[in-house]
């Protein structure tokens, strides 16, 4: 008997965020829409290729966020970058910086090899869910400063998407 409530047990748990099974507020995490982090440099070439090419994507994903630093005019987002950086065991500082949940990417070779990479990482979090990664590392300063912004609708020296009116 104890096996078979075991049995149950697992078959329950790896079902994964149904509403069948667990209250709405445990699959909140899977309902937020990805978002994209991208740290890039003024003046690089291949920042400006995946930002041409993150912009043809939103069409085809309009409930995906994106978050684009530019981080060699400004400090503190150069911070928040080296910070997901670390975190992310990626020795590199170079730009561009991709960030989706816990899946990173340094660098953009072509919207075929890199392009492809970016968008199975958005579609693996459409279907399945992902977090936020501000809400999982700091520095927490700059995450609620960036959150604030969003909320008021104005993005100081970085750019969102989907663009949001002042309020």
């Amino acid at each position: 008997m104890k096996t078979i409530g075991l049995v149950a047990l697992l078959v329950v748990s790896s079902i994964g965020c149904s509403t069948l099974f667990f209250p709405q507020a445990v699959c909140a995490a899977a309902d937020q829409a990805p978002i994209l982090y991208l740290f890039w440099g003024d003046g690089c070439p291949h920042c400006e290729e995946e930002k041409e090419f993150l912009l043809e994507i939103y069409q085809q994903y309009p409930n995906i966020e994106m978050r684009w630093f530019e981080v060699w005019g400004h400090p503190k987002y150069a911070l928040l970058a080296d910070t997901l950086r670390k975190a992310a065991g990626i020795a590199t500082t170079s730009v561009p910086m991709t960030f989706i949940h816990d899946w990173s990417l340094v660098g953009f070779r072509s919207a075929e090899t890199s392009g492809i990479e970016i968008i199975e990482q958005l579609e693996e979090c459409l279907n399945t869910g992902c977090k936020d990664v501000l809400t999982t590392i700091g520095p927490q300063r700059i995450a609620e400063e960036i959150r604030r912004d969003i909320a008021k609708g104005e993005c100081e020296d970085w750019e969102y998407f989907p663009p949001r009116e002042a309020k």
